[in-house]
């Protein structure tokens, strides 16, 4: 029986369906769709050869990995056999003696989730097959007697044969100038199991490879683990208007600049839009008015690139208009060491919400370990859609057929934390701070007062009408002043009043005119939704990798305490209220003059807590619990009243001084996995009955099966439902 091959060839033209590139193919960014770039700015196409400078615009990794390449649609299976061949060759050396560059085989994840290895590769068991800058053949432990020139190509292959109970491997080289040789070496079963990338490391240095080639029946291909051109879509439905937005990969000036949208009517494609491609942000939105909303309709996005028509399917879903029940599904604040949430995105599929709200901190800067690049705005542009793509790729199956309500926070905006100031406050140049808001928010609904704030930074307030219901959607940050307290003042001796500055913005004039005119407007729908970055309370009491007691942090909607309350005052009291930020799930009711005179609000936990936050009040609660521990009436550091329904604290710390991350005793077993478990992570559902005004309030827990659904997936106290009328 013939053994079917699969391969990944450069400069070979092939009829697999894999990438090729032929050597008149001027120079690109983006590799192609057989292939993952960390970071992106670190790799390159370059008259047909794979061109890496690791730390080419500064910036760095954690940890020796260095800047790596995957082959995304192979993976290494436990037994056959495996040939794989390269060439190398170092154009420009930098930082001499650190430098090296070559093959992995064996890539690991970190989680169950198969493509974690992408971002978090484990190495352990795998094996490095290369050369360093001094021209020495490594692999694995093995090194040559003598260096080969690494000013011409040297030339690697790799045989191996991979069985139960070893995998024996030769490595032959042949240099541009001397003798070949060869390596010889038998390793454990499992080495090549996993992924297969390229790699460089050592700042400054260029390394360029050719002739790449993956063959052999040890190989799995893959090809839906395939990335681009055309990454993913969201899109939004309101009022009779699509609005709909695909994420491209970074795109050269010499490629299509236009995008086709097609609709399938009667059992045919017909192109129903046409549009460009937004250069910085590599988005291309796609504008329908006058939608007949009461049919769902199938979509794709087409794109051709090198010879090849790609397309992107989804669904645009029936407004939900008439069902008497509707889902919201809560997200924010994934710090990355899931990728690509593999477990949380299944079970959000089972639970199949009618639409996602992502409240930000979509990314981190340093979620995938390497550090971000700010300056100049070509490679801070890179830093950043690098970081994003994560994102998208996590949630692209669901984003395609449900709309979708994304805003940015300030780790999106690379900033650990944020007052906008009328745009003022904003690190990052204003062109890189629009690119981010474009490719999060282009897909909303028109800004309700369009004019950009200071320094041309663009706004995206806005209302959105759907399934019967209106969303205000707003920015918590951008308005926001910065926290400049009177000379003289003391955090230490300061009380809640000294916080409360009356000249001090929240949400800024815009907003609350805005606010007050859709509250006005939207009185005789069932349900009204706010949504928006944090909880206008400070509803946490400790915080860090130890728990520790924390106070003042006006970081928090809690301040500043008069701008809290004009905003609150702004809407009815019944309104639902959803945030993130805060990396704990808390559902409250909001206080102004007297307890519980304001909206419901509910916070939900990060998807990936990095750094942890709990609500353990010193205090018991004024009128007792409400819904079990840490429930009831408080005030919160700033003397702000929060009526607290349920909380979604991380595993209580034994003792003073122990961590809650790696160093907890109870979870140094558990993995990557069982650490964000144990720190709180998961996510929020909210199920509103449009009929009886009732809403039940979801947060679950990270580690469970949505396909057999128990009392424990949530967390303690939850769900809870409430009348929207009392």
């Amino acid at each position: 029986m013939k053994k079917t091959l699969h391969f990944i060839i450069f400069n070979v033209t092939i009829l697999s369906g894999a990438f090729a590139f032929g050597a008149a193919q001027s120079s690109h960014r983006w590799v192609g769709p057989d292939y993952f770039a960390i970071p992106l700015h670190d790799w390159a196409v370059e008259e047909g050869k794979i061109a890496a400078t690791p730390a080419a615009f500064g910036g760095g990794y954690r940890g020796a990995m260095g800047a790596r390449l995957y082959a995304t649609t192979r993976l290494v299976k436990q037994q056959g056999t495996l040939k794989s061949s390269f060439t190398i060759q170092l154009q420009k050396q930098a930082n001499k003696n650190r430098s090296r560059a070559g093959l992995w085989l064996g890539l690991k994840s970190q989680t169950p989730s198969t493509r974690n290895v992408w971002i978090h590769p484990v190495s352990e068991s795998a094996l490095f097959v290369g050369v360093d800058e001094q021209g020495y053949v490594r692999m694995g432990e093995q090194t040559s007697s003598i260096p080969v020139p690494l000013d011409q190509a040297t030339y690697f292959e790799i045989e191996a044969m991979i069985s139960d109970k070893q995998t024996d491997i030769r490595l032959h080289v042949k240099p541009a100038r001397g003798k070949t040789f060869e390596l010889i070496a038998q390793h454990a079963p499992d080495i090549f199991q996993g992924f297969v990338c390229l790699s460089a490391f050592g700042n400054g240095s260029k390394w360029v490879f050719d002739q790449w080639k993956l063959e052999g029946d040890a190989l799995e291909y893959r090809p839906d683990y395939a990335v681009g051109p055309i990454l993913w879509t969201q899109y939004t439905l309101s009022n009779q208007t699509v609005k709909l937005q695909a994420q491209f990969v970074p795109l050269e000036k010499d490629d299509v600049q236009e995008a086709v949208l097609e609709l399938k009517r009667n059992g045919r494609w017909e192109k129903a839009a046409e549009t460009k491609i937004e250069p910085l942000s590599s988005t291309a939105l796609f504008r329908l008015e006058n939608w007949d909303d009461t049919k769902a309709i199938d979509y794709r996005v087409l794109y051709f690139w090198q010879g090849n028509t790609y397309s992107w399917k989804g669904l645009i879903r029936a407004n939900p208009q008439d069902r008497k029940t509707f889902k919201l599904g809560v997200f924010n604040c994934d710090h990355g060491e899931l990728f690509p949430q593999d477990t949380m995105v299944r079970n959000v599929t089972l639970q199949n919400p009618d639409m996602l709200f992502f409240a930000g901190d979509q990314i981190y800067e340093i979620m995938d370990n390497v550090r971000i690049i700010r300056k100049p705005l070509k490679a801070a542009r890179l830093s950043y859609l690098s970081k994003w793509y994560q994102f998208g790729l996590t949630w692209r199956s669901l984003l395609k057929d449900r709309p979708s309500v994304i805003i940015p926070d300030d780790h999106d905006v690379f900033m650990g934390n944020i007052w906008g100031d009328n745009g003022r406050g904003y690190v990052m140049e204003p062109a890189w701070v629009n690119m981010v808001q474009r490719t999060q928010t282009g897909s909303l609904p028109d800004p309700a007062d369009p004019a950009p704030v200071e320094r041309g930074i663009d706004v995206y307030f806005t209302r959105l009408d759907y399934a019967g219901m209106s969303f205000a959607v707003i920015e918590d940050r951008k308005f926001k002043s910065k926290p400049t307290f009177p000379k003289g003042f003391s955090r230490k001796q300061a009380k809640a009043k000294d916080y409360d500055l009356p000249g001090a913005r929240l949400l800024g004039e815009r907003q609350l005119t805005f606010l007050k005119k859709w509250n006005q407007n939207t009185r005789h729908l069932p349900v009204r939704w706010f949504l928006s970055q944090t909880m206008f309370a400070k509803a946490h009491t400790h915080a860090g990798p130890a728990l520790k007691q924390d106070g003042f942090d006006v970081d928090s909607n809690g301040w500043p305490q008069s701008g809290r309350n004009r905003a609150l005052q702004a809407i009815d009291r019944n309104i639902i209220m959803v945030h993130g930020d805060q990396h704990i799930g808390v559902l409250a009711r909001m206080g102004i003059e007297d307890w519980e005179d304001g909206p419901w609000a509910f916070m939900v936990t990060g998807s990936s807590v990095g750094f942890p936050r709990a609500w353990w009040p010193g205090e018991k609660a004024q009128a007792g619990e409400i819904n079990g521990p840490y429930t009831g009436r408080f005030f919160d550091h700033f003397g702000n009243r929060i009526t607290i329904y349920g909380v979604t604290n991380p595993k209580p710390v034994e003792g003073q001084g122990k961590r809650i991350a790696y160093e907890r005793p109870d979870l140094k077993d558990q993995g990557v996995f069982g650490i964000q478990a144990g720190k709180g992570s998961g996510h929020g559902m909210v199920v509103v009955n449009k009929n009886a005004r009732e809403a039940t309030f979801q947060a679950y827990r990270l580690d469970f099966d949505a396909a057999h659904a128990k009392s424990s997936d949530q967390f303690a106290g939850f769900p809870y439902t409430i009348k929207l009328n009392e």
